[in-house]
């Protein structure tokens, strides 16, 4: 009889342990497998706007090269009708202002109208972008150098540079 109690006591004891880890598993995963829902709409309004503030000819070597800003602020069109031999070039530096109300972050310059493989244009590439918050400016250099191995007696170039840009969160 001793022997049965024994073996009922184990029973027992074996079913209390097997339920308690099994519900230390389903605790466990509770806690760990938590998921959130969230319905809803957000409106949110400001003015998000990054625009060419201003444009300047910083140095230039065998060229004449303009800078101009268009009339709605977007884009500049750099002009360099008379390079005059292998090696000429210029840098334009460039103001960026944040006009909007809302913090922005410049991914990259992109330049439109550049297919000379004589001419490199050199801009900023930024790898984590550039935060912009309301109101606060920028100053890049875009530079313009032709090759001083190419055998070509004069060039010009005219290319427009416009900026890629998204809103910083």
């Amino acid at each position: 009889m001793e022997r049965k109690i024994k073996k009922q006591n184990s029973k027992i004891y074996w079913t209390v342990i097997l339920f308690a880890a099994l519900l230390s598993l389903a605790v466990g995963y509770a806690i760990f497998n938590k998921s959130l829902n969230i319905n809803g709409t957000a409106i949110a309004s400001g003015n998000f706007n990054v625009e060419f503030l201003a444009s300047s000819i910083v140095s230039s070597s065998g060229c004449t090269p303009t800078s101009t800003i268009s009339e709605s602020k977007d884009n500049l069109t750099i002009s360099v009708p008379d390079l005059n031999n292998p090696g000429s070039g210029a840098t334009i530096s460039v103001i960026v202002k944040n006009t909007g109300n809302v913090a922005a972050k410049l991914l990259n310059v992109v330049v439109t109208g550049e297919n000379d493989p004589d001419i490199t244009i050199s801009y900023p590439k930024w790898k984590t972008g550039i935060i912009l918050n309301p109101s606060e400016t920028y100053e890049f250099n875009i530079s313009i150098n032709w090759n001083k191995n190419s055998n070509v007696i004069d060039k010009s170039l005219i290319f427009t540079a416009t900026l890629n840009y998204e809103q910083n969160i």
